[in-house]
């Protein structure tokens, strides 16, 4: 590598960076200009790291969806989120989560409130409520809408109703 090559360092440096994990085209470029590369230089070495083949910010939008989704059983909303913060364009974020089973989605937010849901049976009415509250702000949080979220609640709570 020579010191006076600036494209060959930016691309040495985003290789380094990729290393560690897949990155998007956006991460790779802010990384690159965090470390003061030129910005037509960034966009040179991210094009030709594109081409290569090395950043596919589709690959890797499918890729994180379905790896996030099955390990830590989040919903499309917050894996939506999570892509919007990696610098993924909306046509990959729509392709990626258009895969995710509405079955296979409702099933995980079931699996998920199951091992958080404790039955009590003597609970007032008020707390009842109060536990389902805090049941859809956990699933919320996990990225689950509210279809979801009802759907959740018809299979865990239709026995006390």
């Amino acid at each position: 590598m020579s010191p006076s090559d600036p494209l060959q360092s930016a691309k040495d440096l985003a290789l380094r960076y990729i290393e560690t994990q897949p990155r998007s085209r956006s991460e790779v470029e802010r990384r690159l200009a965090r470390a003061g590369v030129d910005p037509d230089v960034v966009e040179q070495a991210v094009a030709d790291l594109e081409r290569a083949g090395v950043i596919d910010d589709e690959r890797l939008s499918q890729d994180w969806v379905e790896s996030r989704s099955r390990a830590k059983k989040l919903g499309r909303v917050r894996l939506e989120s999570e892509l919007r913060r990696k610098g993924m364009n909306q046509e990959h974020i729509r392709a990626a989560v258009s895969g995710i089973d509405d079955q296979v989605e409702l099933s995980a937010a079931i699996e998920l409130a199951r091992s958080r849901f404790i039955p009590v049976t003597d609970l007032t009415s008020q707390e009842r409520a109060a536990q389902r509250r805090r049941l859809a702000g956990y699933l919320a949080r996990r990225g689950y809408g509210w279809q979801i979220i009802e759907q959740v609640f018809a299979e865990l709570f239709s026995k006390e109703d």
